[in-house]
């Protein structure tokens, strides 16, 4: 598990894993230092253990910050959370298949 104590100031940290509300992969320490910026606000309220079990505040969603209705401090920690998407895992699946087959 990911310890808050471990981070430097201004870090950033990407997570994809632990989508299920009862696993954890990063300690509360980590969810309260950091701006959280949820791929899903909705997903990650429902599926990550991250986020539930720390009552961690999701401030944004990556979208939000890419379409440039949400700045981020760049002097902030930050963590962007994705519980993954089948989607995702489809079109990534259907660049390699493009590539190898091309």
């Amino acid at each position: 598990m990911l310890q808050g104590e471990w981070l430097k100031e201004g870090a950033h940290i990407n997570v994809f894993g632990a989508p299920i509300a009862s696993w954890r992969e990063l300690d509360d320490e980590v969810m309260s230092g950091c701006t959280v910026i949820a791929y899903s606000r909705n997903a990650c309220m429902k599926e990550s253990g991250d986020v539930i079990l720390s009552a961690a505040e999701i401030q944004t969603e990556i979208g939000e910050v890419l379409a440039d209705k949400v700045s981020v401090d760049a002097q902030e920690t930050t963590l962007f959370k994705s519980v993954g998407l089948a989607v995702q895992d489809v079109f990534a699946a259907q660049i390699v298949y493009e590539k190898v087959n091309a």
